[in-house]
């Protein structure tokens, strides 16, 4: 059935007879064109998503605030530039297909999800559609929140899953124990009641009691677990974080220093104060500094800096160890994932679930052969006021 045209507007018919219209009509006509694109102008630059008008060749015909800032394209007056597409955003050139400069024959709606890299990397839903033979509409939308969102709400339903697992799994295990336990004590006083040689006697109770110790040792390592994967909710506190901090390397300064690693601290001698749970606080911090100082396995230098502005507290961990490949940086959140022969990949992801509590964020950066560093990044407790600066004489710390 043939496509009934659409109605024309008053305007349309107007300039349909163009040649006919009086110079006040023409006036007339003009200034409705004006306020059309007015309209026009201001619609588009409210919106959120990016749009774009382009022809088969990438020229770009219009061009939105927001798809401008999205690709990194140069603003110009009016939003209006005569440039071209491809080459402003090869990411979404390759997307399209684009192949010898020319846009493929689109004949219906096209949606995706892409990853552009250009200024900055985001994940983008887009969507073509052909207007005409010629002339095709882009819209874009950053969806890079929400995919993070989603992201992080897995990661936080698979690790409750994993807690569940060994909760169910470290109960199972600690029943056998108890009763290993129980029949050892009772096997070490049936040794004592039997006619046994003393050199027997010795034999049996050493056995006996490397058995036992062995089952306390088990022991330890699943309560450890199970505090390590149960989740507390966070007790929120002021803190000073490099007082906290100061606790941890008071503890582990001179296992470091037995593993040939020096610490040197540059912290400034005025922190700002943020909202934190002491005891989950030193949590992240052993396991921080505990992984950095299992990367430098000949020795090796880790160095601690902290600094604030106006929104966030700062904190870096940089060791000079053997540093971490792409593929596996990729991966280290994930549950189990771990690059020591006898880690149990759950240190970082703890790490993690802990900063976001506090409304924070582990961050990683990582070159193989020369060191990684790890930055913690907390929301200051009083944000609306800019720190003072820190007198630079009188340092909180000496590495």
């Amino acid at each position: 059935m043939p496509r009934k045209p659409a109605s024309r507007s008053g305007l349309d018919r107007a300039i349909g007879h163009i040649k006919a219209l009086s110079s006040d009509d023409l006036r007339s006509v003009t200034e409705k064109l004006c306020m059309e694109r007015g309209s026009l102008d201001a619609i588009m630059r409210s919106l959120l998503e990016g749009i774009i008008l382009i022809d088969r060749w990438g020229t770009i015909g219009l061009i939105n605030p927001s798809a401008m800032a999205m690709l990194g394209i140069p603003d110009v007056e009016d939003g209006f530039p005569a440039a071209n597409l491809w080459r402003s955003s090869p990411d979404l050139a390759r997307a399209l297909g684009v192949s010898g400069g020319s846009l493929p024959e689109i004949a219906d709606s096209l949606t995706k999800e892409i990853t552009l890299h250009y200024p900055s990397e985001k994940i983008v839903r887009l969507y073509a559609t052909p207007l005409d033979t010629e002339r095709f509409l882009i819209v874009l939308g950053d969806i890079t929140s929400q995919k993070e969102s989603d992201s992080r709400h897995l990661e936080d339903v698979r690790l409750e899953a994993l807690t569940q697992l060994a909760a169910g799994v470290a109960h199972e295990l600690g029943n056998p124990l108890n009763a290993l336990q129980i029949h050892l004590q009772l096997l070490e006083r049936a040794v004592q009641k039997e006619k046994i040689s003393p050199s027997g006697r010795k034999t049996l109770g050493n056995s006996v009691s490397i058995a036992q110790g062995e089952i306390k040792r088990l022991d330890h390592i699943i309560r450890n677990f199970l505090q390590a994967i149960r989740h507390f909710p966070a007790n929120l506190q002021p803190t000073d974080a490099v007082k906290i901090l100061e606790e941890v390397l008071s503890v582990l300064r001179a296992e470091m220093e037995s593993t040939k690693v020096a610490i040197k601290v540059e912290l400034p001698g005025l922190v700002p104060m943020i909202m934190a749970d002491e005891g989950q606080l030193k949590q992240v911090y052993f396991n921080v500094i505990k992984n950095a100082k299992e990367a430098m396995e000949s020795g090796g230098t880790l160095i601690i800096r902290a600094a604030s502005d106006a929104e966030h507290l700062r904190i870096e961990f940089t060791d000079s160890g053997k540093g971490i490949s792409q593929e596996s940086l990729r991966r280290l959140f994930e549950p189990y994932f771990t690059t020591k022969e006898h880690g149990t990949g759950l240190g970082l992801l703890i790490a993690q679930k802990i900063m976001r509590a506090h409304q924070g964020s582990v961050e990683i950066k990582s070159t193989e052969h020369k060191g990684t560093t790890v930055s913690l990044v907390f929301p200051l407790k009083y944000r609306r006021y800019h720190p003072l600066e820190a007198p630079q004489s009188t340092p909180r710390l000496r590495g």
